[in-house]
């Protein structure tokens, strides 16, 4: 199995901070099914090696308007794939994230969050 990753932060302003980051692998997985079978011994174990293989993506943006207020946007996008045995699999992932806060202070430091997430899935 080989794996590997990166991540790269960019601060262009005081107020700005900039992420980029992934991981990907690739490898085969041996894998050992039982299937059914209408005559005896009524079932049956294959064997097969799984090919894998995979990645993802998060691009993250902080901004900070204040000491009291910020806003976070992310973007994931994640891809999945199995070459099984049995079945074929193939999974796309992409999830939208935004969050604004806004923070005061009282007698109780008190805080309000207001997220948004869109997650499509194939």
């Amino acid at each position: 199995m080989w794996r590997g990753g990166f991540r790269y932060d960019w601060e262009p302003t005081a107020q700005n901070l900039l992420t980029l980051q992934g991981d990907s692998y690739t490898g085969d997985l041996n894998q050992a099914v039982t299937v059914p079978l209408l005559s005896p011994p009524y079932s049956a174990e294959l064997r097969d090696k799984v090919n894998v293989s995979g990645g993802n993506v998060l691009g993250r943006w902080n901004h900070q308007f204040s000491d009291n207020a910020d806003l976070a946007l992310k973007l994931y996008y994640d891809r999945t794939k199995r070459d099984r045995v049995v079945f074929a699999e193939r999974r796309d992932t992409l999830i939208w994230t935004s969050s604004i806060t806004s923070r005061w202070v009282t007698a109780r430091t008190s805080s309000l969050a207001l997220a948004t997430t869109l997650r499509l899935m194939n």
